[in-house]
């Protein structure tokens, strides 16, 4: 060894802590295998991978001091991640992108890749088995989101998602350093957000150009999730389980939120199908009385999450940028322009987000609401003032006054001073009253409509959830 006694500085220098190294001198059992769900048994490892005579992983299970054939004096070529995964068998590996991308990489990065794919390079392309940068799990960048982004951005992989947290609103991983445990439960225990509490590195794959409801993206394959019971699931099923760990029970805080009437942060109870009103995300909505969706949204569709909180620049909105709610130039990480300031003159482009499934000529013929372009266009007030775009939660309100998402925003509307009543009561189709002070107008018991009985009301049960291209 030129210059010296002791292996020269760098990646195979291992010095004396092994805290930033593949783990040795454990003892492999079939136990640890169970427990991790994710390791080969000890009896089904191959032959090149030895453990001592003690049933210990050591050094040699790797390495062969005595032959060089493989390189590194490996006993198996590591290329495509033979060699990893001779013990560990990673959930959706053999369908996720990683395994299969021929993604040319840059040696130029600082992540010594040794390969020339993403697909040569498999687990290496983000793990680094000896002197790695994240200790515990063998990361070679310490910072998780730094593995993901030394690609993700634009040189690499297809998708640039590092100009998408440049955004003026994001969910950036950048913000938030040693919050994150890929083993933790709910991650708002932690405010937070890192790439891996929406998506599994192992098991994202590409979503296919599919017509009509996913219930969920490939990207998002064997993700973690939260029920619309409130129950943890090991893999969600649907795309609003994944954003309900973080926006459900313990809702991170939002900034700029709309002060309500019913207040509450926990969206997976605004979502409910007990509620009195409540956009499509997890149950058809058995409302007859939304008379303005565009063509081709049929009655009965769901949306999901994402059709509302996307990339303002992405494929669903024609352009090249990727979907996912990673940043957008719209406040509330919207896909499209949400205005919820007072005294805003009405165009397509105040409430684009709103016109994208209510006809704009509809909403402002009064074919449903009959004060709706007076209240929009000529007293210049905004959709949020009365409606709350997620749902009103039984858990909130004690009555069904509620009916068609009204839910005020205090800011805009407030309480009749005579009787102190900030109040919204649904008396059938097409007709309700409202008490309340507005722009300065006084209204008690204020009809509009047809006048019916509340038992008029549509109580139908949910219809059963239609796949239908929201």
């Amino acid at each position: 060894m030129t210059g010296g006694d002791f292996i020269p500085a760098g990646l195979t220098n291992l010095g004396t802590d092994l805290s930033d190294d593949h783990p040795i001198s454990f003892y492999y059992t079939s136990g640890i295998a169970a427990s991790d769900r994710q390791l080969v048994s000890p009896s089904a490892l191959p032959r090149e991978t030895k453990l001592d005579a003690s049933g210990q992983l050591q050094c040699t299970s790797c390495h062969d001091p005595h032959h060089n054939r493989f390189g590194d004096f490996l006993v198996m070529r590591r290329e495509f991640g033979a060699l990893c995964n001779a013990c560990h068998t990673m959930n959706g590996w053999n369908a996720g992108a990683h395994r299969s991308s021929t993604a040319v990489v840059s040696g130029s990065q600082g992540a010594d890749w040794p390969f020339t794919t993403v697909a040569e390079n498999a687990c290496r392309s983000c793990h680094r088995p000896h002197t790695a940068g994240g200790h515990e799990r063998l990361l070679i960048f310490n910072n998780d989101e730094d593995n993901c982004l030394i690609c993700h951005d634009g040189q690499v992989a297809r998708t640039n998602i590092r100009a998408e947290l440049d955004k003026a609103v994001a969910h950036d991983p950048r913000n938030y350093t040693g919050r994150h445990d890929p083993a933790e439960t709910r991650p708002e225990a932690q405010p937070h957000v890192e790439c891996a509490d929406c998506h599994n590195p192992h098991a994202a794959a590409s979503q296919p150009p599919i017509s009509g409801y996913v219930p969920i993206g490939a990207t998002l394959s064997q993700v973690k999730g939260v029920n619309i019971g409130g129950a943890l699931v090991e893999r969600a099923q649907y795309e609003y389980e994944v954003c309900f760990r973080c926006h459900g029970d313990g809702a991170v805080p939002v900034p700029g939120r709309i002060l309500r009437e019913a207040a509450g942060n926990n969206l997976r109870i605004k979502f409910s199908p007990t509620n009195p009103s409540f956009h499509p995300l997890v149950a058809s909505s058995p409302s007859a009385d939304t008379v303005s969706l565009v063509p081709g949204l049929a009655r009965g569709s769901l949306i999901r999450c994402t059709d509302c909180h996307n990339n303002d620049a992405g494929r669903r909105m024609g352009g090249g940028g990727p979907d996912g709610p990673h940043g957008s130039i719209h406040d509330f990480l919207l896909e499209r322009n949400y205005t919820i300031l007072d005294d805003n003159a009405e165009s397509e482009y105040e409430y684009a987000m709103c016109y994208k499934c209510h006809q704009r000529s509809i909403v402002l013929s009064e074919q449903s609401f009959p004060e709706h372009r007076k209240h929009i266009v000529e007293e210049r007030t905004p959709c949020s003032a009365c409606h709350d775009p997620h749902g009103i939660s039984t858990t909130q309100v004690s009555t069904s006054d509620h009916t068609h998402l009204i839910n005020f925003d205090t800011t805009i509307v407030r309480p009749e001073p005579t009787t102190h009543r900030l109040e919204f009561k649904d008396l059938g189709r097409f007709a309700g009253s409202c008490t309340l002070v507005c722009h300065g107008q006084q209204h008690r018991d204020e009809q509009y409509g047809g006048h019916l009985p509340n038992t008029a009301r549509p109580n139908a049960a949910p219809q059963k959830p239609r796949r239908i291209r929201p």
